[in-house]
């Protein structure tokens, strides 16, 4: 009896663990507020203590922007201004959640039963989408939801057979190649797609823009051009054409894969800053959002001097320690930062070297035998 009456207390206890587990990040989402979201523990979550949202899926997580989060979402765990999520209609490896497009993954799709799926523009049912490799995918732009899943599978044999779609192209010039390099903000990104005359034909760039009308400037060759909006990167992302025949007929087919890289590298950490040791290294932390950061062509300058092929230069740092330590007084610091697409970034800085040498003032760590390189 003893023994019965511990086993039932201890379950009320898991029980009770569980309902305060669910309330601190295992709950669902009750409704999205302007600046707060509240979840069905009545518990409520403020925007403005959330500093970055995470899609939470078998693939690992992908940052989103806050307006992908619904009601019906399981909120997985909010610490530290980091809300993890999953997502209730869609469970896959999101390319650009921002405008709903996705990598179908091997685990498929959640999707209502009532979904209208088309692969390659025609009916398909959901078990027999394509599994295991990437195929673009699009949810319905005016509902935000899954009513409608247009799916896009580049390697499908009946997408070839069957489009009128001769060919898409992308380039800096009409008819040219992709450049090896990503794009950058400014630059006219041109769309080339073939077909039959006399139909109508528009281009899809993942993440970035849809149905940009194309004009048939020849018989069979349709036309647009893209100039690269700042501040919206775009790695490896698809151009997909999508061909509209003169009896109603729709062809798609996905392009070449290209890159836009608008913005700029960022510098995260530099230093030493304010007072530091004379032997103190001088380093910067970079990254670039859309591309990476050319190591090679990182330089870094100090009291006019380029030391950079004494550096450590690498993708996302550069770090210079001083064979000698450095004479007390004010040093300053220039740093050029440029990636693989051509964009450029300079800052400079100051710090003093105090005249006490035997002083520590650097926010680096010194070692017993030197600097601890990050």
């Amino acid at each position: 009896m003893r023994r019965g009456r511990l086993a039932a207390l201890l379950l009320v206890w898991f029980l009770a663990c569980l309902r305060a587990a669910g309330a601190s990040g295992g709950t669902l989402v009750e409704k999205v507020l302007p600046d707060r979201i509240r979840l069905e523990s009545g518990k409520e979550i403020p925007w403005a203590q959330v500093r970055a949202v995470f899609l939470v899926h078998s693939g690992g997580q992908n940052p989103v922007p806050r307006e992908l989060t619904a009601p019906g979402d399981r909120v997985l765990d909010w610490e530290g201004g980091i809300l993890r999520f999953q997502a209730r209609l869609v469970r896959g490896e999101f390319l650009d959640a921002r405008h709903g497009e996705l990598l179908l993954g091997r685990f498929g799709l959640s999707l209502p039963s009532k979904a209208e799926v088309l692969l390659n523009g025609q009916p398909c049912p959901p078990e027999d989408l394509p599994r295991g490799r990437a195929a673009l995918a699009r949810l319905d732009p005016v509902t935000g939801r899954v009513g409608r899943l247009e799916v896009v599978d580049p390697g499908h044999p009946q997408e070839r057979e069957a489009s009128e779609i001769v060919a898409v192209c992308a380039g800096l010039e009409p008819g040219a190649e992709v450049p090896h390099r990503p794009w950058r903000a400014g630059e006219v990104l041109h769309l080339e797609l073939s077909a039959p005359e006399a139909g109508r034909a528009v281009f899809d760039v993942a993440g970035v823009v849809r149905g940009l009308a194309a004009h048939e400037v020849e018989p069979g060759l349709y036309r647009a051009r893209l100039v690269v909006p700042p501040g919206l990167d775009a790695p490896n992302t698809f151009v997909l054409g999508r061909f509209f025949s003169r009896d109603g007929g729709l062809s798609v087919r996905v392009g070449p894969v290209l890159s836009l890289a608008p913005s700029p590298p960022r510098v995260l950490q530099l230093g030493p800053q304010g007072d530091a040791w004379g032997l103190s290294p001088v380093f910067a932390r970079f990254e670039s959002p859309g591309t990476v950061v050319d190591a090679d062509r990182v330089r870094i300058w100090l009291d006019g001097r380029d030391v950079s092929a004494r550096a450590l230069r690498r993708v996302d740092l550069v770090w210079y320690a001083p064979a000698e330590g450095l004479a007390s007084g004010l040093h300053r610091v220039r740093l050029q930062v440029v990636d693989a697409a051509g964009n450029q970034t300079q800052v400079s800085w100051e710090f003093r070297v105090a005249e006490d040498g035997d002083q520590e003032f650097s926010n680096c760590s010194r070692m017993r035998r030197g600097w601890r390189t990050p």
